[in-house]
């Protein structure tokens, strides 16, 4: 029940600013929710490289 309370709430402070000029849509929770989910892929994209440069250089070094 909790969940469907939240999920209204939120629903309704995303129509809120949903015409909002840019400067309003900054602040909105679609904005901020949107701003952590790009960091986090990000940072899993950022972990998986440098994983890959690992074994890389690992493979390498065995190699010579």
């Amino acid at each position: 029940m909790s969940c469907l309370i939240f999920y209204r709430r939120m629903r309704r402070r995303i129509s809120e600013y949903k015409d909002a000029p840019l400067e309003r849509m900054v602040h909105s929770p679609q904005y901020g929710l949107t701003m952590w989910l790009t960091g986090a892929i990000g940072v899993i994209g950022f972990a998986i490289a440098s994983w890959q440069l690992v074994l890389s250089l690992l493979a390498i070094l065995r190699g010579n």
